[in-house]
């Protein structure tokens, strides 16, 4: 356990200090905002992805009855993801729940019309 000295007044602090308790000045090498995201919006962003990529690499744009079924049952998987991201009401992942959602909807929309 070893002490620094305060970028702001020059008192002694411990090492692990984010700001000196004293003065109240931001240490160096500490994040002042943590970001993290939570595990639905990251899965609804990479399912949406992968749906969409599957989907697009359909040979000659003909979609048989399987296809079509499997293009509306992925598509809804990052379609799920993101309404529960959303229910959690997290903003700073919003952004990954709303490209999921859109792109499992493009896949849904695009398996039913391709019948």
């Amino acid at each position: 356990m070893s002490m620094i000295f305060c970028r702001g007044c020059g008192k002694q602090i411990h090492e692990t200090a984010e700001s000196c308790p004293q003065c109240g000045a931001p240490q160096v090498g500490f994040l002042t905002q943590k970001t993290t995201y939570h595990w639905s919006s990251i899965a609804a962003l990479i399912s949406g992805i992968v749906v969409f990529l599957m989907a697009m690499t359909e040979p000659n744009g003909k979609w048989d009855r399987d296809a079509v079924l499997g293009g509306m049952i992925l598509g809804s998987i990052p379609i799920a993801f993101s309404l529960y991201s959303f229910s959690i009401s997290e903003n700073k992942s919003r952004w990954m729940a709303i490209t999921g959602i859109t792109l499992g909807i493009i896949v849904v929309l695009a398996s039913i019309g391709s019948k």
